[in-house]
């Protein structure tokens, strides 16, 4: 990601340039031209081009400045030194890519915080930038806690569940190009959680907590990262899944996301707030209704939904814990606040999983 704009060091195109091979003449002497000289690209412009004449000139090439015609191949019989063309003239300022057209010099092209995608580095090279400030990849840490989790691979008892959501945050966090990911378990203990909070912490930019941040009686998170880093930013938002959803960052600390334990709900926090405020995010676009939805009248509604061709259809799942529906949802729509039914054909905004 650019940590620095990048300037345009001259005009783009720097020079009148020839979008097409062809021929290049005055637009006054259009007809049967004597062919004068060929003129390729990585040449100075040629100058005295006499009346009547025309310059082949192939892709690329400097179009002199006393030529305002530039006429295809295609439309052109070459013999014997003698250039017919044998169309319409295309209209004025075709096929010639005039001088500052893309950017003015000094214009920022690359802004910061950019992903660099490889037409990125080709714009950058373009403007001589050998080397760029990129921001560093960030360290990030997933915390997962509850005592009723096993590992995958474990047989859990009755009473237990395996651990999933440090597979599915970090799956979240690769797709959007993190790669630098911890993952780490907790015991339902305080003593225990702010000991791994303090560790972890000291090693990462960014850490995700999963669980333990509502109200339960053995729900340790808030505790322990107010004995650590004081009051978080917020706790708790006006949505439904994930309203325990919380964050803190102090001088000492990484940027911490306290997300709730149950699967959807960690999802849903973590592609809505965590990888945005991250790095820069497309996952968000307006789709669609097929069928009406009715809002909550005071929480935004993440709904699950199939998308097909930009039409969103609503899944409603059992709760925001329901991790094996015979229907798989592509991303989740959001729902504002309100009183009224959202009609079909409504369109609203749509984060997607894929």
């Amino acid at each position: 990601t650019l940590a620095e704009d990048v300037v345009a060091d001259r005009p783009f195109p720097p020079y009148r340039r020839a979008m097409m091979d062809g021929i290049c003449c005055r637009r006054s002497d259009a007809g049967t031209l004597t062919v004068h000289s060929l003129h390729a690209a990585g040449a100075p412009a040629p100058e005295g081009l006499p009346k009547a004449a025309c310059y082949e000139v192939m892709t690329g090439a400097v179009v002199p400045d006393e030529c305002d015609l530039l006429v295809p191949y295609e439309d052109v019989v070459l013999e014997n030194g003698v250039a017919t063309i044998t169309e319409p003239l295309p209209p004025e300022g075709a096929f010639i890519h005039q001088p500052g057209s893309d950017a003015a010099q000094g214009e920022v092209i690359l802004k910061t915080g950019t992903v660099l995608t490889p037409p990125c580095l080709g714009i950058a090279a373009s403007a001589g930038r050998e080397t760029l400030s990129i921001y560093a990849a960030p360290r990030v840490g997933i915390l997962s806690t509850g005592d009723e989790l096993v590992e995958i691979a474990e047989t859990p008892q009755p009473w237990q569940i395996r651990r999933s959501n440090p597979i599915v945050l970090s799956a979240c966090l690769q797709k959007a190009g993190i790669r630098n990911i911890s993952t780490h378990i907790a015991e339902d203990s305080l003593e225990e959680t702010v000991r791994l909070i303090e560790e972890i912490s000291a090693r990462v930019d960014i850490l995700l907590i999963s669980g333990g941040i509502s109200k339960g009686k053995r729900d340790f998170i808030r505790p322990a990262l107010e004995s650590l880093y004081g009051q978080p930013l917020f706790h708790g938002v006006s949505q439904r899944p994930g309203k325990p959803f919380g964050c803190w960052k102090a001088e000492t600390s990484p940027l911490i996301f306290a997300l709730p334990g149950n699967p959807t709900s960690a999802m849903t926090c973590c592609l809505r707030y965590v990888i945005p405020a991250i790095c820069p995010s497309d996952q968000v676009a307006d789709v669609i209704l097929t069928d009406a939805v009715t809002p909550h009248p005071q929480l935004t509604l993440f709904l699950p939904a199939l998308l097909v061709d930009g039409h969103a259809s609503p899944v409603y799942t059992r709760n925001s814990g329901d991790e094996v529906s015979p229907t798989r949802p592509h991303g989740f729509l959001h729902i504002p606040p309100g009183s009224d039914e959202i009609p079909a054909g409504r369109a609203l905004p749509f984060t997607s999983y894929l």
